[in-house]
């Protein structure tokens, strides 16, 4: 049988020929091209390659100091370099960039990107209550695909001009630009981005005043509207000082009954994934809890009839009556753990070494220590703990607006200082489980056995 012509011959690849492969020298060359066009940028290379070889691109300010820099590992990251360096302004501070030709600003978000999937696909579908869309589901990569296209929860300002640009903001997947630029810790295809267009800045301050008074109030808006918690990066969102568990993952049978309440407030205080200053006020309501008690306990002791005639187990002459919520703390501490107790807790471990350094939280009490930097013989550390509790609880609690005075400065969610919380976490938690034990009741498991009163642990 004859076979047509067209499938005589054999496919020619050179008709279909393909682009030649950039090499890294050829990508740093037109980098430092770009470089070249900008007195705010430097560009380092001395043809070598290695980690500590490779080219180094730096961005740097108007006193010359480099606000960022990146080492070049490859010619693709030189590429998507030179296209920023060509086309934007970095804006280090908020993880963003500024393409001034395009009149866009575009910035990196962070928070819970699985609730957003999950509130995106419900656009798209109609879900069970409850139900959680995995992002490598078929549902999760239409809205992943919707996210990297067109964008979504797209507002546009109603009272633009007819001949003018409407100013929009929307959410889309992270462009390659902001995923090479601030690309440690993170993938930038795992990123979502909030894109503002049309909003006339006249240069990267402008941008960036921009992008923190409208981007912050539209991602409250979506907030608001959806239930998505997403926020503008801030330099304060690092993780430092964290707690590591000293538990040893076993479970003894139960010889104690807690009390129901501060036993839940307690386990929520554990959940890893809440906010650090939700988890320290649930073990710090633990030890609220217990506050009535505790002021009873030491008005007996102290023989006084009325709340009004006690005062607090540390006396200093000032604010000493026991009706204040700061020293009903302090009695319920001291009524709970001992000093050789509190010593042993803190002696060893770098939770004193984080409470003695005033600038990890602001504004409170900080404990002193000897100088090897263990506990100082003979000091009541119950007493600086109970002030220094009490103190981030109001920073946590009291944020009314004022003119400077006592709680003008709130410990805020996502900043440097709630990160920064972990050994607090610890020491408050370490105190709660001594509450619960102090107050809990024996439980009579076995055969004849008495329980014990309220107030004896075993």
């Amino acid at each position: 049988m004859d076979v047509p012509d067209f499938y005589e011959d054999d496919w020619d690849d050179d008709i279909w020929p393909q682009e030649p492969r950039t090499t890294y020298a050829e990508a740093i060359a037109r980098l430092t091209s770009g470089a070249a066009s900008r007195t705010d940028v430097k560009l380092e290379w001395n043809g070598k390659r290695g980690p500590r070889e490779d080219a180094r691109l730096a961005f740097l300010d108007e006193d010359g100091t480099e606000t960022l820099a990146r080492r070049i590992s490859s010619a693709e990251q030189a590429i998507t370099l030179d296209n920023i360096v060509r086309d934007a302004h970095p804006m280090p501070g908020r993880h963003a960039l500024w393409y001034p030709q395009e009149d866009l600003i575009v910035a990196h978000l962070v928070g819970d990107y699985d609730d957003l999937i999950t509130t995106l696909s419900r656009r798209l579908a109609r879900l069970r209550p409850g139900t959680r869309t995995p992002i490598d589901s078929p549902l999760g990569r239409d809205v992943l695909g919707e996210l990297a296209s067109r964008g979504v929860l797209v507002t546009t300002d109603p009272a633009a001009a007819p001949s003018a640009p409407a100013r929009t903001l929307r959410l889309k997947t992270a462009s390659m630009e902001l995923g090479t630029l601030y690309r440690r810790g993170y993938q930038h295809a795992s990123w979502v981005a909030v894109e503002l267009r049309g909003f006339r800045t006249s240069d990267v301050l402008d941008a960036e005043q921009v992008l923190a008074d409208y981007g912050t109030s539209y991602l409250h808006e979506v907030a608001r509207s959806s239930g998505v918690s997403l926020r503008l990066w801030d330099p304060s969102y690092r993780l430092t000082r964290g707690m590591t568990s000293c538990s040893d993952g076993k479970a003894p049978f139960p010889v104690r009954k807690y009390d129901p309440i501060p036993a839940a407030l307690y386990a929520a205080g554990n959940a890893a994934d809440r906010d650090p200053l939700e988890r320290y006020l649930k073990f710090y309501q633990v030890l609220e809890y217990y506050m009535p008690r505790a002021a009873d306990d030491l008005m007996k002791k102290q023989g006084v009839l009325k709340i009004e005639k006690a005062v607090t187990p540390y006396p200093t002459g000032v604010n000493d009556s026991l009706r204040a919520e700061r020293n009903k703390l302090a009695a319920v501490i001291d009524d709970a753990v001992t000093e050789v107790q509190i010593t042993g807790f803190l002696r060893g471990s770098h939770v004193l070494k984080t409470l003695n350094d005033q600038q990890v939280i602001r504004g409170v009490r900080t404990l002193a220590t000897d100088p090897s930097g263990n506990p100082t013989p003979g000091r009541n550390y119950r007493q600086d703990l109970s002030e220094r509790i009490y103190d981030i609880r109001c920073r946590i609690v009291h944020v009314k607006e004022s003119d400077g005075g006592k709680n003008s400065d709130p410990l805020l969610p996502y900043g440097q200082e709630a990160r920064d919380l972990g050994a607090d976490i610890a020491v408050i938690r370490f105190l709660a489980e001594r509450v619960l034990r102090r107050w809990a009741e024996s439980l009579a498991h076995s055969p004849g056995r008495q329980s014990a009163r309220p107030g004896q642990s075993q």
